[in-house]
């Protein structure tokens, strides 16, 4: 599908007009977890208000030392309840974190959202930089640049091929 039917992606990028989106969580940035309270209710709101995207980012592990933090849910599972509760707008990922997610299950869960919320899905992709999620994860954060890379070849492989046939330290696709 080309961009130019995606009603997520016209709804944010308009010649010659400014688009709004709101990033998640819905509450002022503290050195506190975020309550994520009446979550539908605000997402209906901004959704109502013309607001063109919500914005969710991929954090693992909150770090409160940081005082950024990111919602307290896995961002694919928080985009689908979002995305079952609100009508329109578009649901953007800001950004998934590649060298932390296998490309794989990235393209197997952008597709399933894809499919059954079409048109909303608005996907950015980042090499990460939170150390507590590298940690946590047992990547090497100071390779992160090199995993992307390999990570997004794959990815962009199994989003724009039919069948691709890939070798890669990520994993093998046998064409079939």
């Amino acid at each position: 599908m080309s961009l130019k039917g995606h009603k997520g992606f016209n709804r944010m990028y308009q010649q010659d007009k400014m688009t709004l989106g709101f990033l998640t969580p819905f509450e002022p940035m503290t050195n506190q977890l975020p309550k994520m309270e009446n979550t539908i209710e605000l997402a209906r709101k901004i959704e109502s208000f013309g607001f063109s995207a919500i914005w969710l980012r991929d954090v693992t592990i909150q770090d409160l030392h940081s005082n950024d933090h990111g919602q307290l849910y896995d961002l694919w599972i928080y985009l689908t309840y979002l995305a079952a509760r609100t009508n329109h707008i578009a649901l953007g990922t800001s950004s998934v974190v590649l060298p932390l997610r296998h490309p794989v299950r990235v393209a197997k869960e952008a597709t399933s959202i894809d499919q059954l919320f079409p048109d909303r899905l608005i996907m950015g992709v980042a090499s990460g930089d939170r150390k507590k999620d590298f940690t946590a994860l047992g990547v090497e954060r100071e390779k992160r640049g090199e995993q992307f890379k390999q990570n997004f070849d794959f990815l962009n492989r199994l989003l724009k091929e039919e069948q691709p046939t890939i070798e890669s330290k990520s994993g093998i696709m046998d064409g079939s």
